[in-house]
């Protein structure tokens, strides 16, 4: 296979978010691309109904996140070596990201302070804990996700819960004597082979998977 050459080798959280957003899908898209009314023309019945849609789609676009973080567990726990670790690590960077994005009314917050630091200091952190709070902060998410969506509950996956998150990943990376900075830039590479321009649904299935391996 010819050489696939890398955009990025390093990157920080904060750059990380900026790039990142370029392949998300963003469901409210599919409303918005059939309603041409003047929101400020209806009446309030059909005003209240259409602000009840896009709270619908804003819960949808959530839950998308939510789940893809849970559920590159599966496939985190099954990874066969270290690159493939790294990987699925950054997977769910993207859909932490994406949740980040949400919160932010689909920007991206710049504010948001968060870096990815090696803390190897020769003591590894217990698997079964890890394993725990793995858990957990699965559970909430989904649980957050699914309430918002069924129940019109105010969004509870706050950018609070989307760090411990992200010190959770940093963790798993310290185990692994991962860098989660390059295994960033490696992600938005990969991204870059699945997506060159943006986001589509025909190449999010029929992806090449020994390309994208290629840049990792």
């Amino acid at each position: 296979m010819e050489e696939i050459e890398k955009k990025y080798e390093v990157l920080t959280f904060k750059d990380y978010m900026s790039l990142s957003v370029r392949t998300m899908p963003i469901i409210l898209e599919g409303l918005t691309k059939y309603t041409t009314v003047n929101k400020d023309e209806l009446d309030k019945p059909s005003y209240d109904t259409l602000n009840y849609l896009e709270n619908i789609f804003m819960a949808a676009d959530r839950i998308h996140m939510a789940a893809g973080v849970v559920s590159e567990t599966h496939e985190l726990l099954t990874a066969k070596d270290r690159i493939n670790v790294s990987e699925e690590l950054a997977d769910k960077c993207w859909y932490l990201s994406g949740l980040l994005f949400l919160n932010n009314n689909r920007q991206v917050n710049h504010l948001f302070d968060f870096k990815f630091e090696e803390n190897f200091d020769g003591r590894l952190p217990y698997w079964n804990s890890l394993l725990a709070k793995l858990s957990g902060l699965n559970h909430l998410i989904i649980d957050s996700a699914k309430k918002e969506l069924a129940y019109n509950k105010n969004n509870q996956i706050t950018d609070e819960v989307i760090k411990e998150y992200l010190i959770l990943i940093q963790e798993f990376a310290d185990l692994f004597k991962i860098d989660m900075n390059i295994a960033l830039a490696n992600n938005i590479n990969k991204l870059y082979v699945r997506f060159p321009d943006k986001f589509t649904q025909e190449n999010a299935i029929f992806r090449n998977i020994e390309a994208e391996r290629k840049v990792l």
